[in-house]
């Protein structure tokens, strides 16, 4: 199958996935991912079904790369409080170099966590204000960086919000549980 041919595909791949549930943005980054591995196992004999089969890797893709975000957020969030200051301001650093070559929803996302941890929610927040609105996990960063700062009524509304806008049901009962224990909060303190 020539490139063209194969390009050809694309726009068709690429909208399955979408109507799944990927973020554009990754979509994109899997959808190249599907169209390498096709140069290289398509040399001998083509598939049967070639959309088929790139919607298929494509899709085996996503789920790689947003595991692979997921798990660097929840990184980011699992103990904040056993890495000092000198780790964040690090980690800061690290994500700047890396915005140098790499500008992806999800590097913008992690570095505005790393950014509210090593200085203050409130450059956090500012950090986060770089990041288009439609980016999946963004409500949920913006809760963090506002429950940081005090703010735990906006963000209940922010986790309750990510909940609804979950890729998984695993992140919609976590954002759930976590709008709940910070409206419980709220009724114990009124």
């Amino acid at each position: 199958m020539e490139d063209v041919e194969l390009r050809e595909l694309v726009p068709q791949v690429l909208s399955v996935l979408v109507r799944r549930g990927a973020d554009f943005a990754t979509a994109e980054d899997a959808v190249q991912e599907a169209l390498i591995r096709a140069v290289s196992a398509w040399e001998e004999e083509l598939p049967s079904d070639p959309t088929g089969w790139l919607i298929t890797v494509a899709w085996r893709a996503f789920v790689d790369l947003a595991r692979s975000d997921a798990a660097a957020i929840a990184a980011l969030h699992a103990d904040a409080t056993c890495v000092d200051d000198t780790d964040w301001v690090q980690i800061v650093e690290w994500y700047d170099e890396l915005l140098q070559f790499v500008d992806t929803p999800i590097v913008r996302l992690n570095r505005a966590v790393a950014v509210g941890e090593a200085e203050s929610a409130p450059a956090g927040l500012a950090a986060l204000a770089e990041v288009d609105e439609h980016i999946p996990r963004r409500d949920a960063v913006a809760a963090h960086l506002h429950e940081k700062n005090g703010d735990l009524e906006l963000a209940a509304r922010l986790y309750a919000d990510a909940a609804r806008n979950a890729p998984s049901l695993a992140e919609r009962d976590h954002q759930m549980r976590q709008a709940a224990r910070l409206n419980q909060l709220l009724r114990h303190h009124q």
